[in-house]
């Protein structure tokens, strides 16, 4: 059980949140050219971008629905977009 949680959850995370406070994005962003940053346009900090991570689990939680929500929120942005 212990060993699923690191799988799941530690490694995602620390792949996440390193790729986005040491460049702003994954390499899936890279190749749409999308880079994330706070909504003063400087770069993520590492409790911003473990806030982002935690509330994309959130997201995931909710059947997707904090991704679905792109397709009606005006900025078209997820629920962790909004709460990070």
């Amino acid at each position: 059980m212990l060993f699923q949680i690191f799988l799941f959850e530690l490694i995602p995370l620390i792949f996440f949140t390193s790729f986005w406070v040491l460049g702003g994005q994954t390499l899936g962003m890279r190749a749409w050219r999308i880079k994330v940053v706070t909504a003063e346009g400087a770069p993520l900090s590492w409790g911003d971008a473990l806030k982002r991570h935690l509330a994309a689990l959130l997201s995931w939680l909710m059947l997707g629905l904090g991704y679905i929500w792109i397709l009606i929120d005006p900025e078209k942005l997820a629920w962790h977009d909004r709460i990070s």
